[in-house]
C-alpha cells in the first residue's frame, strides 16, 4: 500500500495477482537479499524471496476494489 505524506493516510493499493484462487504471475529471477551482511560485509541471498518492483503491481484506489480483487465479486 501506498501512503499519503501529508496525512499518512492510505492513498492507494498495490495489486500483484489475479483472480481468487488463481495462482500468482511469475515472480521473476532477482532473488533478494538479507539486510544485514555477515562478518565480511557479504549479504547473502535469500533463495525463497524475489524482488518485485512498484512498476509489476496494478494501483487500485478503494478498499472496496481491494476486497473485490482477494474474493471476487458478490
Amino acid at each position: 500500500m501506498s501512503v499519503a505524506d501529508d496525512a499518512l493516510e492510505i492513498a492507494r493499493y498495490g495489486w500483484f495477482g489475479g483472480k481468487p484462487g488463481a495462482p500468482l504471475p511469475d515472480l521473476g529471477v532477482r532473488v533478494g537479499k538479507h539486510t544485514k551482511g555477515d562478518a565480511t560485509g557479504t549479504k547473502k541471498e535469500r533463495s525463497a524471496t524475489r524482488v518485485l518492483t512498484k512498476g509489476r503491481f496494478e494501483w487500485i484506489e478503494t478498499t472496496q476494489e481491494l476486497f473485490e480483487r482477494l474474493f471476487g465479486h458478490e
